[in-house]
């Protein structure tokens, strides 16, 4: 079955420039998981089958495609026979709300350090810095913040029978999608008879759910409503099919995911270059080499504060967020750092001279 629509208005870019709009000027500026020198919704549009089998190709595994990473999370523990009011799903302290959403839309999702029985855990790697400890029973692995485990590939040892993905984070591709990573054929089979008898949006209310996405983007055409943004993320949960005319942009062979891959890297290796001293514990040994899906600068508020103002003065978004640096869920230890991207389209030159600036100013 196809799933490519027809009319390609119905998908505005979910990867455009963030926007600032000042008294008297608009100037765009480079954030986590977008950047306004992207080339977005260029490329061969691959069908869904055709992005299947890259992905399979890339994490070592059968591959899924769903609307969303929250619709995987969803899926998976439907399939697993949970339900709203007889399991709990473990979670950690900081995630998504939207993330929450989708846990508790199939059962109650309660804090991993909550002194209560689980039933199933959802294995967070945290802005792609992979868990230190491993998972107790039953768990869905969330990779969407970790799609490379290295410049080359997004095979590693995985923790469970499924992980969940998102692409958008990514890739500048002109839709929402995701899906599911599984190590049982027999559950990557249920999983997509699951999501083929599923009713189909239509184009119209479809398109409605990616231009409210794009405002978190803040696409200057997108709505400002945060209610419709909510409403585009509840759709997704159960609107679960994707769509072919969503993935363009993806790079459509494993040496295009690797390029990126790569441009990561570069990136990464700039940063080690100026601030790991003030990105440790989380950038070293054993996790030096992963490519997180953004680089945390350390500091206390003063230094937060010449951190963020730095990146603005680079023309890049930068926020503080709570990170745990001890990599457990069960026994966590948050601390605050800021979050500089490391999208694949920052120019190496411009980085290294922001991350020197940082260095200066917090030396």
């Amino acid at each position: 079955m196809s799933f490519l629509l027809q009319n390609s208005e119905h998908f505005p870019s979910v990867l455009g420039s963030k926007t600032v709009r000042g008294a008297d000027e608009q100037e765009s500026m480079t954030g986590i998981f977008y950047s306004p020198s992207q080339p977005v919704h260029q490329g061969t549009i691959l069908d869904v089958a055709q992005v299947e089998e890259l992905l399979g190709g890339w994490f070592g595994n059968e591959v899924v495609l769903l609307s969303s990473g929250r619709a995987a999370i969803r899926i998976f523990f439907a399939l697993m026979g949970f339900g709203r009011y007889s399991h709990r799903i473990a979670i950690p302290q900081y995630m998504s709300r939207c993330v929450v959403n989708a846990v508790n839309a199939q059962a109650t999702a309660c804090l991993m350090t909550d002194a209560v029985r689980f039933d199933g855990e959802l294995h967070y790697h945290q802005y792609g810095f992979s868990q230190a400890a491993a998972p107790i029973g039953m768990c869905l692995e969330d990779v969407c913040h970790a799609f490379f485990s290295s410049a080359k590939s997004g095979d590693r040892s995985w923790r469970g029978s499924a992980a969940a993905f998102s692409l958008p984070k990514f890739f500048s591709i002109k839709g929402p999608c995701g899906g599911l990573i599984c190590l049982d054929s027999g559950l990557a089979k249920a999983a997509r008879d699951y999501r083929d008898g599923s009713p189909q949006l239509s184009p119209e209310r479809r398109g409605q759910v990616s231009k409210a996405v794009c405002c978190l983007h803040s696409s200057p055409a997108a709505p400002r409503h945060a209610a419709e943004l909510e409403a585009a993320y509840e759709t997704l949960l159960w609107d679960v099919r994707p769509y072919a005319e969503a993935l363009v942009g993806l790079p459509a062979t494993l040496e295009g995911l690797g390029a990126i891959g790569g441009a990561r890297q570069t990136l990464v290796e700039i940063f080690r270059g100026h601030l790991s001293e003030w990105a440790l514990p989380m950038l070293r040994p054993p996790v030096g080499s992963v490519l997180p899906y953004a680089l945390p600068v350390f500091a206390d508020e003063v230094g937060i504060a010449r951190v963020t103002a730095i990146a603005a003065a680079h023309r890049m978004e930068a926020r503080a967020y709570m990170l745990d640096v001890a990599r457990d869920a069960r026994q966590p230890e948050y601390r605050k750092a800021v979050l500089l991207p490391a999208h694949q389209e920052i120019d190496p030159a411009a980085f290294d001279a922001m991350c020197g600036a940082i260095r200066g100013a917090l030396a």
